[in-house]
């Protein structure tokens, strides 16, 4: 579901979000710039959201004030969310470019997620639990609960993919432009990334069969992959049509800044559109993996076939820290990728 640069952040992590404010010191009202960010609950951190706002102080003349607090059981998903959500606004990092009501508005949204996270961390628990559990042969009726979950997934999942598309397509026509400036422009960064290492067992096996038998580990574990119908529905909200017309009528133009900053600001637009129902997708998710218990699936909705496999493999991770040469004879490092990274952010262009 991310396959245009989406991510949506499933941690049950508690914590609060906070949103920090910018006083004027001439005129003691709130400027239009502030902050969304989190603290986690972790033992032995007492830190909270007025300490952060006092760690950002610094170098910063005017005064930062905390201005409102949400607690919640998903700290790390909320956020993530709320970032999307309000992708056009964001200047950099976790600072936005808000009018007093649209920072109102940050938080009223962060609080229906965080009610919604309620349930949410629950049942995220439990389907992490199941996926480790394995199943039966029994498929499960659809029952009412199932399809009111699967209706909210498949309507999510729908709106999630078109603006998925619509951010790809916007992800192609600039990043030719990114390239010929050099690799970083406001709207985005190409950078080159180091490929995974290659480690060649079966030659090492042959010169080194006494430390491969040594390193081989025998592991059970329970596995499966979980499978949602295939979703049909195609998604027509006016809002996304919108966007697609403007994004059809944007590509249509001669190339050069104006139209890229015009793309740059749709992509953030698409993500904005689509953050919440990347939640909803996800949660609609856990949800009937939790109705789904220990069966193998729903009748016309998933397949969850889970069994245990007992697999032997040669343990790469202690077998370099203890015998870093002779692993080395056998192991070369990737090719490097090229890939293009969209800003989620306006870049200080407001």
């Amino acid at each position: 579901m991310d396959g245009a640069g989406l991510t949506m952040a499933t941690s049950l992590t508690a914590g609060e979000i906070y949103l920090v404010a910018e006083i004027d010191p001439r005129t003691h009202l709130a400027t239009d710039y502030c902050k969304i960010g989190i603290v986690r609950e972790k033992d032995g951190d007492d830190r909270d959201s007025s300490v952060r706002a006092k760690e950002h102080q610094t170098g910063n003349p005017r005064e930062l004030v905390v201005a409102d607090v949400v607690k919640t059981a998903m700290v790390e998903a909320v956020e993530t969310v709320l970032h999307h959500r309000f992708a056009p606004k964001r200047l950099s990092g976790e600072w936005f470019y808000m009018t007093a009501e649209e920072r109102a508005r940050a938080m009223d949204v962060a609080r229906e997620l965080a009610q919604r996270a309620e349930s949410g961390a629950a049942d995220l628990a439990v389907a992490k639990q199941l996926g480790e559990t394995p199943s039966t042969d029994e498929t499960l009726p659809a029952s009412a609960d199932v399809m009111a979950a699967f209706g909210i997934y498949v309507a999510a999942d729908a709106r999630v993919a078109r603006a998925g598309e619509m951010m790809g397509r916007i992800k192609v026509a600039l990043a030719a432009d990114i390239v010929e400036k050099g690799g970083r422009t406001r709207a985005g960064t190409v950078m080159e990334r180091r490929g995974r290492e290659e480690f060649d067992e079966a030659s090492f096996t042959a010169e080194y069969p006494e430390l491969a038998a040594e390193f081989r580990r025998e592991t059970a574990e329970v596995s499966g992959q979980f499978r949602m119908t295939k979703n049909v529905l195609v998604d027509e909200s006016e809002d996304l049509t919108a966007l697609s017309v403007r994004l059809d009528a944007t590509l249509g133009q001669p190339a050069g800044d104006e139209r890229n900053a015009a793309l740059h600001g749709i992509h953030l637009e698409c993500m904005a559109a689509s953050a919440v129902s990347e939640w909803d997708s996800d949660l609609a998710e856990a949800r009937i993996k939790v109705l789904c218990g220990t069966a193998s699936g729903i009748e016309g909705v998933c397949k969850w076939k889970r069994t245990t496999k007992v697999t032997v493999s040669l343990d790469k991770k202690a077998l370099k820290s203890a015998h870093p040469e002779e692993y080395g004879r056998h192991a070369k490092q990737g090719g490097t990728v090229t890939t293009t990274v969209i800003a989620k952010d306006t870049g200080f262009r407001h």
